[in-house]
């Protein structure tokens, strides 16, 4: 099963996890040996890494969306749980590891140009960071029928991590599935988003809770028209809590039904972080997480640590110039990134192929386009890898640090990009213009994309425009 670049530490700051673990392997000290449910996506193999830990899975049993299964079936990008123990503060010995899909349905629109697509009613998001398995993010199209794993925002939008293709074309009558939040509830139907679900010929299962308003469930059922009431074959109340008291959970998601540091939930988990370390940004509805702690008597996620949204993404193509196996970095456009197996997902485009790519298989001269988070130190952490067969321009992507129309230049995520009248410039709403009109509309936070050849370690921009 093939997967996409880039997911994890777009988001979340990766470089960060990597200081404040030290980038070791030693002893957790006082829980190692310590039950574990870690809860987020797959970001790399070779065993089996979720939320920075490598699990071991060599007698794990493994479920795919409710069916034994190997590893082989699993997906970068696809939401797992894990359940294991932890052995250092990056390694673990995984009992068993399980993906359920949040959604498994035909597209019923699809804009994705904005990253926005409907399917069983629902709202999905797509990003940077989301892998497409079995297709590409070009073509999606309407009646596809796609299994996407992810998180519910604030809004009880559906953020994309994963697509896989099912089918090119839907066929109405077929059994589809869906999670989600039970609203308007009566005797016969409820709605999860602007889905109508028809159960009143099933007989719910609530061993994990009542079918209530609000309530966590999942849905199998069918439909026989776009946008028609879906007709309920099977529904199961689902428990958001993650673990029994005491339990140590390490789980990734979307912050919502925000109140103050104490009060959220975190993919219907409550949690409490009024007294967590925190790296990264202010903490918020909407902010994608990783939350570290231990389940209290109550259910409520009480935090220790918390992995936050990185502040900068910078996307760098071209070819690479020096490969540091020693230093875990890779030099392009004179920019080192530090790449590790914890916080870098590795894909193979190109013509060999290699299906577990990592550092130690790159080599100067290969052609790479790599997804980077800044960490607070100014380094750039890879967070996703792409080898492709060998290509001519190059690309930054990301905040525009400076422009300079009296010396034709521009700083974008530290590369310095040569821009002139040869070159097409796009600004605000893809309208053509100059490189001064360019730099007196840049606002704070704005980014930009530039591709040209390569002089040095500088871009000779043919192209520039506003992100």
């Amino acid at each position: 099963m093939t997967s996409g670049l880039v997911k994890r530490g777009i988001f979340t700051a990766l470089a960060s996890l990597i200081a404040a673990c030290g980038g070791g392997s030693g002893p957790l000290a006082g829980i190692s040996g310590t039950g574990i449910t870690s809860e987020g996506t797959v970001t790399g193999f070779g065993s089996i890494i979720v939320n920075g830990v490598t699990f071991e899975t060599d007698d794990a049993r493994i479920v795919v969306s409710g069916e034994a299964a190997t590893q082989d079936a699993l997906s970068v990008g696809q939401v797992v749980t894990v359940r294991g123990t932890l052995e250092t503060e990056t390694r673990g010995v995984a009992r068993s590891v399980v993906f359920d899909r949040a959604l498994d349905g035909p597209i019923e629109a699809i804009n994705a140009a904005n990253g926005v697509m409907t399917a069983l009613s629902q709202t999905v998001r797509l990003d940077e960071s989301t892998v497409f398995i079995d297709m590409t993010r070009a073509g999606l199209a309407e009646n596809n029928l796609i299994a996407v794993s992810g998180f519910r925002n604030g809004s009880g939008d559906l953020v994309a991590t994963a697509v896989q293709l099912g089918s090119r074309n839907f066929t109405f009558g077929t059994l589809t599935d869906l999670e989600g939040t039970v609203s308007n509830l009566t005797a016969t139907t409820f709605n999860l988003g602007d889905l109508v679900v028809d159960y009143r010929n099933v007989s719910p299962d609530e061993t994990a809770g009542l079918l209530r308003n609000g309530a966590l469930i999942k849905v199998f059922g069918t439909q026989v028209t776009k946008r028609g009431v879906f007709t309920a074959t099977s529904v199961e109340v689902l428990n958001p809590i993650r673990g029994a008291p005491a339990r140590r959970v390490e789980l990734e998601g979307v912050v919502a039904n925000f109140s103050g540091r104490g009060n959220f939930t975190v993919s219907g988990q409550p949690v409490n972080a009024s007294q967590a370390n925190q790296t990264g940004n202010t903490l918020s509805n909407g902010d994608r997480i990783e939350v570290e702690g231990i389940i209290e008597e109550n259910g409520v996620l009480v935090a220790e640590e918390i992995l936050a949204r990185a502040p900068g993404r910078i996307g760098l193509t071209g070819t690479v110039s020096a490969v540091n196996v020693k230093a875990g970095t890779v030099t392009l456009l004179g920019a080192p990134v530090t790449v590790t197996p914890v916080t870098t997902q590795f894909r193979d485009f190109s013509a060999m192929g290699e299906q577990r790519l990592g550092l130690d298989d790159l080599q100067a001269g290969d052609y790479v386009a790599v997804q980077t988070a800044q960490s607070e130190d100014g380094r750039l952490v890879a967070t996703g890898l792409e080898r492709h067969d060998r290509g001519v321009l190059a690309e930054v992507s990301g905040p525009v640090a400076a422009c300079r129309q009296d010396w034709n230049t521009l700083v974008i995520g530290g590369i310095t990009v040569r821009a002139d009248v040869t070159t097409e410039i796009r600004g605000r709403h893809g309208a053509r213009t100059n490189l001064a009109g360019l730099c007196s509309t840049l606002r704070h936070g704005d980014a930009l994309i530039a591709t040209g050849a390569t002089v040095g370690d500088e871009i000779f921009a043919s192209e520039v425009r506003l992100d």
